[in-house]
């Protein structure tokens, strides 16, 4: 092996040939992965003449949240159920109309973390337990209610339904 003018070994002209033709195969490959990169595909052609018109479908009506309160109960992925918490059964408080309406909740089971939705008039407002509504203190944020407090009285304050069958997809059935 000869030696370059800095010291490094010179390779050999089988060397250098295989080099360049591993470079000459490189690009070649690139150069046609590039084609077919940009190319536009071409799609067959399709005889329009003997084919039907789609027919229209009609959507089958979605069935209420109750009706799949088996695969709920089945608890098919082990999931995390709730415990029963310290919160109030708002079925037995009496339901209160403050000329609010409660729009929604976000209801977490860290209680800090709850957050209600009402309207005041014509302004939106988010509340969070604590908070005072026309003289009630907010008690407790529950999944579409709110418990409010007065002088240790409880009441709820419900989110207003527009129909029935709103109600029983809200509750799980009538």
């Amino acid at each position: 092996m000869r030696m370059t003018g800095l010291g490094m070994p010179r390779p050999s002209l089988r060397t250098a040939g295989l080099a360049l033709a591993a470079v000459i195969v490189a690009g070649y490959f690139l150069c046609g992965a590039g084609k077919a990169l940009t190319a536009q595909p071409q799609l067959p052609e399709v005889d329009m003449d003997g084919m039907e018109a789609p027919v229209a479908v009609e959507a089958a009506p979605i069935p209420p949240v109750s009706h799949f309160a088996a695969i709920r109960d089945r608890n098919l992925f082990r999931a995390a159920m709730p415990e029963a918490s310290g919160a109030t059964a708002i079925e037995e408080l009496p339901v209160v109309q403050l000329g609010i309406k409660l729009l929604g909740t976000i209801y977490c089971d860290a209680a800090p973390l709850s957050r209600a939705i009402i309207l005041e008039g014509d302004k939106q407002r988010l509340v969070k337990v604590g908070d005072s509504l026309a003289g009630h203190s907010i008690a407790e944020i529950q999944r579409r209610a709110l418990v409010l407090s007065k002088g240790g009285e409880k009441k709820v304050l419900l989110i207003e339904l527009e129909s029935d069958d709103q109600a029983e997809d809200m509750w799980g059935g009538a």
